[in-house]
């Protein structure tokens, strides 16, 4: 649950206040000319209505207090929902004809509420979806109200500060090219997986596994503690992702949100079958670990990396060069498709391409 405070209300004049306002006009300057009595009474009886709409559209849509819920992270094209809880604080005064609004140039209404009782409140779900992965504010929510004679609207602008991580598209993909390519390498070592032997304690990480909670040491330290179990072996692999831009490559954007795809989808599938996987770009690096938490750091991380320009690389080729001769198995993804199925400079590696990769 986020709350999300009201900065900003403004109002405007609906089409049929308009005319209510021509009305006026021409009433005043008849009452002028004429000097008749009855113009003024009906100029009062207009203006009064005025008065009396602008008075309670503020009175209705005050006292209201807004809460969201929404995920903290979802998936490129993926569609969700926005829970709102519209809360009407006032001790008497219902909430009537309130939208929510959205769209471009809030020409959509996403949702109606009839009414809110004084102290009660109304859920309303809205769907939303992003197009792009990224790192995004929650979507504003906009509410309306031009209660009870439709002459003059006001909004009320709901803007919170929650971000939602999108991450980007996870497909189903086979891992054997990917083994054979990679020339992953099993490396005795101690792992926090499924295991026989008990390894150590460390603190609790969004995803671990419940069952593996040292209840007792858990409670006495007041934070949660998982146990670490060994196991004999594990395979380790580390993705070196090139994000440097290049700007003379056909529909560049597209291909790097391709390359960024392929290598989320081929991380995840090798986490699924207890890899050891890292990560390494120009800018970012991610250290190699496994389980589920270590697939949402993964995400995390792809859902955050953008072009870097060449002088922002660092020590990237130098980072490489002591993948190449390590332990661990490496695998180079690149968007430039005159590179695919080629070897990297002096390091001998191959850079993988997607063509071999078969989906499931």
């Amino acid at each position: 649950m986020m709350s999300t405070r009201i900065k900003r209300r403004w109002g405007r004049v609906s089409m049929s206040g308009v005319a209510f306002l021509i009305i006026m006009i021409m009433l005043l300057l008849a009452a002028w000319n004429t000097g008749t009595n009855l113009l003024y009474i009906c100029l009062g009886g207009v203006l009064s209505f005025i008065l009396l709409s602008l008075v309670l559209v503020i009175w209705t849509s005050a006292g209201l207090m807004v809460t969201r819920e929404a995920p903290k992270n979802v998936h490129r094209g993926q569609p969700f929902r926005i829970h709102l809880r519209i809360e009407n604080k006032k001790r008497f005064m219902p909430v009537v004809g309130m939208r929510v609004l959205g769209g471009i140039k809030l020409r959509s209404i996403l949702g109606y509420i009839l009414k809110i009782p004084a102290k009660r409140a109304a859920m309303l779900s809205v769907d939303h979806c992003f197009d792009k992965r990224g790192v995004y504010p929650l979507p504003p929510t906009f509410l309306a109200s031009n209660f009870p004679f439709g002459l003059i609207e006001r909004r009320l602008a709901c803007i919170g500060d929650e971000e939602i991580v999108v991450y980007p598209r996870v497909q189903s993909v086979r891992s054997t090219a990917v083994e054979q390519s990679s020339g992953g390498r099993y490396i005795p070592r101690s792992a926090t997986a499924d295991g026989d032997e008990f390894f150590g304690l460390r603190e609790y990480i969004v995803g671990d596994d419940i069952r593996r909670v040292a209840w007792r040491v858990s409670a006495r330290l007041g934070t949660w503690i998982i146990r670490e179990m060994s196991r004999e072996n594990a395979k380790f692999i580390t993705f070196i992702l090139d994000t440097r831009v290049q700007p003379d490559l056909e529909n560049y954007p597209e291909r790097f949100e391709e390359a960024v795809e392929l290598v989320a989808s081929l991380a995840v599938t090798l986490l699924q079958k207890n890899y050891n996987v890292g990560i390494i770009t120009p800018d970012m690096k991610l250290a190699g670990d496994e389980g589920t938490h270590q697939k949402q750091k993964v995400l995390e991380m792809l859902a955050r990396v953008n072009p870097v320009t060449w002088e922002e690389q660092g020590d990237f080729e130098s980072e490489i060069q002591v993948l190449a001769h390590g332990n661990t198995a490496v695998l180079c993804v690149s968007p430039d498709p005159n590179s695919w199925g080629q070897r990297h400079g002096d390091t001998g590696l191959r850079i993988m391409d997607p063509r071999e990769v078969i989906h499931a």
